[in-house]
C-alpha cells in the first residue's frame, strides 16, 4: 500500500488480506513480486509474438531440406542480444511494447526503402488523443538539395493502424513526390532531434552497355562475397 487519504501512516505490504477502504477516501496500491518467489518464466505465445515482431524466424531449413524450429531458449538468447529481455512474461510484454513504440508509433520511421516509381509514404506518428502534428518535413538528398513539405491533418490523411503489440496508433501519411534513386535524410521541423533514412533504389542493377552487348552475366558464390 502506497497511500491512504484517510490515514497518512497507513503504508506497507497489504498481504493477502482484504483491504478496508474508508468512505470518500482514496487508497493507492502497487503490485510487487512476492519475496522469495521464483519467476514463472515466459508464456510461449508472448515469446513467439515478441520474436516475430523482432524479426526472428520461427524455423530454419538445412541444406538437405530438413526443417528446424527455433527453440524458446534460442529465441530468448537472440532477444537478449538485441536488448529485448524476455525471461518472464512481464519482461516480454514490456519489450514488445517498447519495440512497438520505437518502430510502429515513432514520430518518424527509422528507415524507409522504396523502388523507383513506387509510391513513397512517410508515416508521422502522434500520440493518442492528439489532433495530429502541424509541421514541415524536409527531405535532403546526397547532393545537398532540400525538399520541404507541409504536413497537417488537412494536407495528409490520418491513418489508424495496429502496432506489433496489438495496440492501436495514429499517424499522418505524407506522400512524397517522385524522387531520383539515391539516399535521403528525412526530418521533422517540430522534432529536430529525430531523423529517418530514405532509400530510393533502382528497379535493376546498372548494366554497362559494353557488358550488355557482349551478352555476359555475373555469377558468384554467396560465401565468396564480402
Amino acid at each position: 500500500m502506497l497511500a491512504d487519504s484517510d490515514d497518512d501512516a497507513r503504508t506497507g505490504a497489504a498481504g493477502d488480506a482484504a483491504v478496508a477502504v474508508a468512505s470518500r477516501s482514496v487508497v493507492v496500491l502497487a503490485e510487487t513480486p512476492a519475496p522469495g518467489r521464483r519467476p514463472r518464466g515466459v508464456d510461449p505465445v508472448i515469446l513467439a509474438s515478441l520474436a516475430e515482431a523482432a524479426g526472428i524466424a520461427p524455423d530454419w531449413w538445412s541444406v538437405d531440406g530438413e526443417r528446424h524450429p527455433v527453440s524458446p531458449d534460442t529465441q530468448r538468447s537472440l532477444l537478449a542480444a538485441m536488448r529485448l529481455p524476455a525471461d518472464t512474461s512481464q519482461q516480454a510484454l514490456e519489450s514488445l511494447h517498447g519495440l512497438a513504440e520505437d518502430q510502429d508509433r515513432r514520430p518518424l520511421p527509422h528507415v524507409l526503402v522504396r523502388r523507383t516509381g513506387e509510391p513513397a509514404r512517410v508515416r508521422l506518428g502522434f500520440g493518442a488523443g492528439a489532433s495530429g502534428p502541424r509541421t514541415w518535413v524536409t527531405v535532403k538528398g546526397e547532393d545537398g538539395q532540400v525538399l520541404r513539405l507541409r504536413a497537417t491533418p488537412e494536407t495528409c490523411p490520418v491513418i489508424e493502424f495496429t502496432g506489433r503489440d496489438g495496440r492501436s496508433g495514429h499517424a499522418l501519411g505524407l506522400e512524397l513526390p517522385p524522387l531520383a534513386p539515391g539516399r535521403y535524410r528525412i526530418a521533422r521541423e517540430d522534432q529536430p532531434d529525430l531523423a529517418g533514412a530514405l532509400t530510393i533504389a533502382p528497379r535493376a542493377c546498372h548494366m554497362p552497355e559494353a557488358f550488355k552487348a557482349a551478352g555476359g552475366c555475373l555469377a558468384s558464390r554467396p560465401s565468396s562475397m564480402r
